[in-house]
């Protein structure tokens, strides 16, 4: 899922990793409009969930329950 020699950028996660943060960056989205709005950039399901998950385990996306929608998390430790 990550660049190779075998896969290139535009096919590993790090390049959807991108996409989808550029979106969650501009406004907090729900996740149905969210995957609409890449469905055609990706190649299936399991990966707009590999990028959440891994967006979410970063530290760069939270959930908020009340508004159902997807917020970026600015983190400005570096």
């Amino acid at each position: 899922m990550f660049p190779s020699k075998v896969r290139r950028y535009e096919e590993s996660l790090l390049s959807k990793l991108v996409l989808i943060t550029d979106i969650i960056r501009e406004e907090s989205i729900g996740v149905l409009e969210l995957y609409k709005k890449v469905k055609p950039k990706l190649s299936d399901l399991d990966i707009f969930i590999s990028v959440l998950e891994l967006l979410y385990l970063l530290g760069r996306i939270q959930y908020d329950e009340e508004w159902r929608v997807i917020k970026y998390v600015e983190n400005d430790r570096m």
